[in-house]
């Protein structure tokens, strides 16, 4: 106890002692202070030291797109769409003087490719016409053919939407000469959608 009654520092060491105190003091300050606002500049800032995090959303502009990758691989198989198909078939010979019906298909409420052909013979020497058309519902397609003797294929083909179940009938005229239809078939395919212009 005697000896801390005795200590007594030196002046030098208090002087010392008060300019830590000081510089320590001065750090702290420096360190917890806020900066004033725009204070820090790209004199400040070292190359390459700051990260996407340092920045708000959208400040940093998108780089160049890189090179594209390979190919994922393919995704599983989708389920195979409505394709039923109905068909008539008329062996024939049927003779077709006036308007003669050849062949209908009654069909379901739905969207339709429709298609007909007929092959027809005639004997009459100075050749023949004939004109078939195609209806389904409001839809039709009507041709026409002339022919010198011996034999010609016609055909026809149609789109329709029947909003309700409905037919397509496959009809035939001789419009000159004796003429009869051979090998008729009429064939409807069912399709998912379809754009008819």
């Amino acid at each position: 106890m005697r000896f801390i009654g005795r200590f007594r520092p030196s002046p030098a060491m208090v002087v010392a002692s008060i300019a830590l105190l000081a510089s320590l003091a001065g750090t702290s300050v420096a360190a917890v202070s806020a900066l004033a606002p725009n204070s820090v500049g790209s004199a400040q800032v070292i190359d390459a030291s700051l990260q996407k995090k340092d920045f708000k959303a959208g400040l940093i502009p998108a780089g160049t797109a890189g090179t594209r990758g390979p190919a994922g691989p393919a995704g599983p198989a989708g389920p195979a769409g409505p394709s039923d198909a109905f068909s008539r078939s008329v062996r024939g010979p049927v003779p077709v003087a006036g308007p003669t019906t050849l062949a209908t298909v009654p069909l379901a409420q739905g969207k339709y490719v429709i298609m007909a052909k007929a092959f027809f013979a005639t004997t009459a020497a100075g050749g023949a016409i004939v004109r078939c058309t195609l209806t389904a519902g409001s839809s039709e397609d009507v041709s026409s053919t002339l022919w010198s003797g011996g034999t010609v294929t016609v055909a026809n083909l149609v789109a329709h939407e029947f909003a309700a179940a409905g037919s397509v009938d496959f009809s035939c005229a001789g419009v000159i000469g004796s003429v009869a239809a051979h090998d008729v078939k009429v064939t409807a395919i069912k399709v998912a959608n379809l754009a008819s212009s």
